[in-house]
């Protein structure tokens, strides 16, 4: 009798947990299990936003190139189009990469850069800018491709003859083309080290043929 009574007991007892909701137990497994899935989770859309952005700022870099190429046609001048990243702490796009296009004869002022991406919400240091054009001379590549944001304060520049060619230079190689990376940083961003996440258009013939890449294959740095 005294068994029977204890089954009945528990047999109430178990009828009734449902009622009182979950255990500590439970309750502490539910809370690890939603804190990994939210960690994996915010990684990946961290990760998966960041490559949208670089493939909309590789967007940008292939546009301002192709408005140098017709704007150039379309006057009938050379136009150029020059890249930077600035590196003035009091300005609003400070560790951000800029673009200005306009007429190959002059140097850009302050009013002609603005800033590459605009509308992406690009925060400072967020993307690394890479390139092997020289700093010296339009369409000159340089000794490296060179991705370290101080060594890119100065302008890079891609210019179109008046037939929307790039002027020529006999050292042009078609399997070293003029290239413009962009890639997120591994690392700390003054360091200038791109992750595999990355970007680029290159310029592969004297007509001013462009193309694009992904990876560190195709976009070497």
């Amino acid at each position: 009798m005294a068994i029977f009574k204890q089954l009945l007991h528990w047999s109430k007892q178990k009828s009734r947990q449902p009622e009182s909701g979950m255990t500590l137990l439970e309750l502490l497994v539910v809370v690890i299990m939603v804190g990994i899935l939210a960690t994996t989770l915010g990684g990946s859309w961290v990760s998966f936003t960041n490559r949208q952005r670089i493939s909309r700022l590789n967007n940008a870099v292939q546009r301002a190139i192709e408005e140098a190429q017709l704007e150039a046609k379309r006057k009938g001048i050379s136009y150029s189009a020059s890249f930077r990243i600035n590196n003035t702490p009091s300005d609003a796009n400070y560790q951000k990469a800029e673009v200005a296009v306009l007429n190959a004869d002059k140097t850009p002022t302050k009013k002609d850069w603005r800033l590459l991406g605009e509308g992406l919400d690009i925060k400072a240091g967020q993307f690394l800018l890479c390139t092997n054009i020289s700093d010296t001379n339009a369409n000159q590549r340089g000794a490296s491709t060179l991705c370290k944001p101080s060594d890119l304060a100065s302008r890079r520049t891609i210019t179109f003859d008046s037939a929307g060619v790039i002027a020529p230079d006999p050292d042009f190689d078609e399997n070293d083309p003029l290239t413009i990376t962009v890639a997120t940083p591994e690392g700390d961003y003054s360091d200038g080290d791109p992750t595999e996440d990355r970007r680029c258009v290159s310029l592969r013939t004297l007509l001013g043929s462009i193309t694009t890449g992904t990876g560190s294959t195709e976009c070497p740095t």
